[in-house]
């Protein structure tokens, strides 16, 4: 929303709490365990079509063709991407925006609200969205959230496209931002029943596991010390909080706040860092 369609923080905010009763409202599941018996059997528990409209809706508000495409034609001001990983080798890919600067590399021709899906479709929410690319014809992704991927926080992938988009560029400053959503139970989607309880795995995909990495390289520690490196992530008792759950939104929106309150000396390095940047060799 932010980077391709370029709303605003508060735009983003407003369509997420107009359009999330629409997308999850009608088919949320009272009882979470059936989420994960379905999903187990290759059943998701929402439907996609739901998604699809409230996205298009959200383009034609801001008067955007429908089928506006995730990639920028021209060289865009911002470029975005999502994480997404693919179902059949559980590798991560990207959906980018701008067009793929390293050989290797490769974009998909989908709409946004079609990336949306693919970065949204974990097994037991919505199935799998097939995507193409010239050399990935009908590839399937199962969502940005998995956790042996390290896809929950990707500050590595953005480090690695700004290193190749603008070669021998210095950091001025990274500001990564955490959803707080940090438990991620993926299921196979061809599991049998009655083999759903002995494979059924639950696994924590701890965003601060990436986030220690990075600063342990070079870049990461010299972006820290010169306070040019910023993580602002609302876990307490929100990391179990599910997409689905928007009628919470007052909820969260006041333990945001509460967040915020304690993080005003960082919030303030982080802005005057923003507004004169101040570069870091790679």
């Amino acid at each position: 929303m932010i980077g391709r369609l370029r709303m605003t923080i508060y735009e983003a905010l407003d369509a997420y709490k107009t359009f999330a009763p629409q997308i999850f409202g009608r088919q949320k599941l009272q009882c979470s365990i059936l989420s994960f018996i379905f999903g187990g059997a290759g059943i998701a528990w929402l439907d996609g079509g739901n998604l699809d409209k409230a996205v298009q809706q959200m383009l034609q508000s801001k008067d955007l063709e429908a089928s506006l495409s995730m990639e920028e034609s021209d060289d865009p001001s911002c470029r975005v991407f999502l994480s997404t990983v693919g179902a059949q080798f559980l590798h991560g890919e990207l959906i980018r925006s701008y067009e793929p600067q390293q050989i290797g590399q490769q974009n998909y021709d989908c709409t946004v609200w079609d990336a949306a899906k693919a970065t949204t479709a974990t097994l037991v929410i919505l199935r799998p969205m097939t995507l193409s690319a010239p050399s990935a014809p009908g590839d399937k992704f199962v969502g940005g959230g998995m956790p042996q991927l390290q896809e929950n926080n990707p500050i590595n992938q953005v480090i690695d496209e700004a290193q190749i988009i603008w070669p021998g560029r210095q950091f001025g400053c990274i500001v990564s931002v955490g959803t707080g959503c940090t438990n991620l139970k993926p299921l196979n989607p061809k599991l049998e029943f009655h083999e759903l309880t002995k494979t059924l795995i639950v696994i924590a995909a701890d965003a601060k596991t990436t986030e220690g990495e990075v600063l342990e390289t070079k870049l990461g520690g010299d972006l820290e010390t010169s306070k040019k490196y910023f993580r602002f992530g609302v876990e307490d008792e929100i990391d179990d909080i599910s997409l689905s759950a928007f009628e919470r939104g007052p909820w969260m929106e006041v333990k945001a706040m509460r967040f915020l309150e304690g993080q005003a000396e960082k919030i303030t390095a982080c802005a005057k860092s923003l507004v004169h940047p101040t570069p870091v060799a790679c």
